[in-house]
């Protein structure tokens, strides 16, 4: 898979703790999808997130240095905490993501990148080879239409589909310097496999989109970005895809024609979102009562017998599960991001991030940090822009002259 260059890769002793706790929690948390899960479910997978947790905390307290931009985005990231524990109780997935995205400020995106490909690419292998051998289950689910997916020790179709995603992304990436089309062409099969096992078209082409789109910006990046309509578009990729889904939510009426050929293409997506919305609504704080019922397995490998109503839009999911305030308070800090990306010209990366956003109207597994690494290039790019250093450096050099 080509060099990633891991083991030359110069660790201060803060990034070594900080890569302590984001690979354990990458490792068990890509494997708490699978039916490995069920060997730590419950008290032992707390700990385990919370040991994560405790860690980032003593390396923040030991190694850190605070200015009033860092505290005023540590007291975003504590409001955003408060609200989602109004309703849900306990350390869950939200909560470390936005612990993981502060503790990740001072950490290159590229190194951790380059030590998540690896990672992740070890873990998606090891569970589909378990799988096939037999070590755990290979769930295989018919379709009435006849068609079969298998999960590949999974605990739905989607989640490889999820992690090669990423792991493309990511290697897009890195290499954006030193391009290799050999390399891209080991993840596309291996993508292709996935795809044609698990039968997840959507983010199938999805990701092929995604690779074009790189691949484009990689070569045409000052042809492309002449464009204010483009430059306009990446900005506010995250508002523009959050609007158009709720909008089209909202709006659907199976009694028009291109309406109802869209929900079919996209699997009921519209039908059942906007059942959501009449059900649960868009409340302030969010909802912790909500009844979803999807096509996932439990670890024991059990189906829901309820009829399928989970909601796939992210946006829609994070309105109603954490509420309109924390969803309006992401989509700022996100749009910051990406306007500060076309600032900097790191074109490349806000292109990744405009496909995440796009790519979110349909799937809601980027909202977990093991399916989408790129939350973790928020926190460098809010508070160590290049800009933000700059000022700094003329700073220091008027004051000693």
């Amino acid at each position: 898979m080509g060099k990633f260059n891991i083991k030359r890769m110069h660790l201060n002793l803060h990034e070594k703790i900080f890569f302590v706790a984001y690979v354990i929690y990458l490792v068990f948390g890509i494997l708490s999808t699978t039916f490995y899960y069920k060997y730590y479910a419950g008290i032992l997978h707390t700990l385990i997130l919370l040991t994560c947790v405790l860690i980032l905390i003593i390396n923040e307290v030991v190694a850190n240095k605070y200015t009033l931009k860092t505290l005023f985005i540590l007291a975003i990231c504590m409001l955003l905490c408060g609200i989602v524990s109004l309703k849900y109780s306990g350390l869950n997935n939200m909560l470390c993501v936005i612990i993981f995205i502060y503790a990740a400020r001072n950490i290159s995106f590229d190194k951790i990148a380059r030590i998540t490909i690896p990672v992740s690419l070890i873990t998606l292998i090891f569970v589909i080879i378990s799988a096939k051998l037999g070590i755990v289950t290979n769930y295989v689910f018919t379709r009435t239409n006849g068609v079969s997916r298998e999960y590949l020790g999974f605990l739905y179709a989607l989640y490889p589909s999820a992690i090669i995603f990423n792991v493309i992304a990511l290697y897009l990436y890195v290499h954006k310097e030193k391009f290799k089309i050999f390399n891209l062409g080991i993840l596309c099969v291996l993508n292709y496999y996935i795809y044609q096992k698990t039968n997840s078209r959507l983010s199938f082409f999805l990701s092929l989109l995604m690779i074009l789109a790189c691949i484009i910006c990689i070569y045409k990046e000052k042809i492309i970005f002449k464009s204010i309509l483009i430059k306009f578009v990446i900005v506010f990729s995250y508002v523009i895809a959050s609007s158009f889904s709720l909008y089209m939510t909202f709006s659907y009426n199976s009694g028009i024609e291109w309406m109802r050929k869209l929900n079919k293409f996209l699997g009921d997506r519209l039908y059942i979102g906007q059942l959501s919305l009449i059900k649960y609504g868009m409340p302030l704080f969010g909802n912790n009562k909500i009844e979803w019922s999807g096509n996932g397995l439990d670890m024991y490998g059990n189906m829901s017998t309820s009829s399928y109503s989970w909601v796939d839009c992210l946006y829609l999911q994070v309105t109603q599960k954490y509420g309109t305030i924390f969803a309006i308070t992401l989509l700022i800090l996100i749009t910051v991001c990406m306007l500060k990306l076309i600032k900097e010209k790191k074109y490349l990366l806000a292109v990744l991030l405009a496909s995440i956003a796009f790519r979110s109207m349909i799937d809601d597994l980027s909202l977990m940090l093991f399916f989408n690494s790129f939350w973790l290039a928020l926190g460098e790019i809010l508070i160590n822009s290049t800009s933000n250093r700059k000022k700094k450096i003329k700073w220091k050099i008027k004051k000693s002259l």
